[in-house]
Parts: C-alpha cells; structure tokens; sequence
C-alpha cells in the first residue's frame, strides 16, 4: 500500500484548517491509486495537549477534520528505519527536526537559509504550564530564545560525518533559486551570533534611556519593518523574547 506521510514540524492554528479545506485535493493526489493509497497525518505529542488542551479553543475545531494516525515522540515512540526525530523547541513548543538516513535534515521553521524565526517568549511556559504533559511542564525547556539556543546546538552535535543537506520550512526555493542548506552547523552558528549580537544591541539602547518594548523597537528596527498591526506586534514580540 503507497502512503502519502503528512509530517507537522510544529505546531500551527492554520496547519490544521488549511489540511481540512485541501483533504479533498489531498485525496485527488493519490485518485490514480485511490483503492492502495491513503493520506497519513503525524504529530509530535507535545502539540496534542497543547492545542487540544488550550485555551486556544479554535484550534481543535480547525483541525477536527484532519485524521492523526500517530502521535511522534522524540524517544520510544513512533520510529520507521532511517527516520530520527529530534525535538528542538524554542521559535515554538513543539518544534521538531527530522533527520532521515542519518544524512538528509528537515527543518521546518527552526534552521532557515537567511532569515530566523522569532524566538518564543519565555513567559509564555507559565501561561501554558498547565496544559502541557509532565514531562515538559515542571521545568521551562521548551520556550524562549534560551531554549531555542540550546536546540540549536542539538543539531551541531550530530555527527559531522553525517547531514549533507538540510532542507529548511522556509525559502527553500525563494528568487528563482533553490536554497538548500550545505553546512548546517555554520548555518546554526551564525544564527546563535545573530541573536547574541541582537540581545548586546537592545541592552545598549535599554542603558542608553529607560524605553518601553514599544519604543526599543521603533529605535531597533527600520520604518518598513513596522508597518500595520502586524509588524509592530512582530517587533515587539522580538524585543520581548530577546
């Protein structure tokens, strides 16, 4: 039986609504094939609880037309030969990587090309605590830039023998060109660097005068990076989590 394997890297409101609106088209995919095919969904366990759990109450009813098969845990849980799951939370909870064969690396939003995804805030552990399975509720190991640090560096101890090309969630094929990514421990350095050199900047102008996460930002990012609700809100959100 041919199965089209549906991976959710993280947790995301839409994943699950954009999958209800397409399951038809999904399906229309494998019609050559209908009777021997099959559309299989998986997910990491952590966002069960935290989507089905949460006070994001929208978020179960989006996804109430997607079938989950398996729910994927980072060890002891759903492992088919040559797939590794590796859990590296911290843009969100839930994040994961795949590695397949020891040598091919999935991303999704964690390691991008040239850009990087906003940390989480690490206050949002207290606001989620309450839902979230044992494991991951006592201590926060799953937001913040801290913990997106540290998951980074998970993915630089893998063996250097190993990866030889990592496929990212995000401008793989982006102005005409594809944008795998060769060195993924470089990759993961200059992000680390990246982000230390953000958080020295917003120390600087926080010692220079006594600024609100408001007004950091407008003195931080550039005038196009601010326009309408959404940029100033992504602003901020960086300067928080920083």
């Amino acid at each position: 039986m041919a199965t089209l394997r549906i991976f959710f890297l993280r947790h995301h409101p839409n994943y699950g609504h954009i999958l209800s609106r397409k399951n038809d088209l999904l399906q229309l995919r494998v019609q050559w094939n209908r009777k021997t095919s099959r559309v299989s969904c998986l997910l990491l366990a952590l966002p069960h609880a935290y989507g089905i759990q949460s006070k994001l109450s929208f978020v179960p009813e989006k996804c109430s037309h997607v079938n989950v098969d398996v729910f994927i845990a980072e060890q002891g849980g759903y492992e088919p030969e040559g797939w590794r799951f590796i859990h590296t939370p911290g843009h969100t909870p839930d994040s994961i990587c795949i590695l397949l064969d020891e040598e091919v690396l999935f991303t999704g939003d964690h390691l991008l090309p040239d850009i990087t995804p906003h940390p989480s805030r690490s206050a949002y552990f207290k606001d989620e605590q309450r839902v979230l399975p044992l494991h991951y509720g006592r201590v926060n190991r799953i937001f913040g830039l801290m913990n997106y640090v540290r998951s980074l560096n998970k993915l630089m101890t893998l063996p250097s023998e190993g990866v030889k090309v990592t496929f990212p969630g995000h401008r793989l094929f982006f102005k005409g060109q594809f944008n795998l990514i060769l060195d993924m421990r470089r990759r993961a350095s200059d992000i680390i660097r990246f982000h230390v050199r953000r958080c020295h900047d917003i120390l600087k102008i926080m010692n220079s005068r006594k600024y609100n996460t408001s007004h950091i930002s407008v003195v931080y990012f550039e005038p196009s990076l601010l326009k309408g609700v959404g940029g100033k809100f992504l602003a901020e959100n960086e300067i928080f989590s920083h």
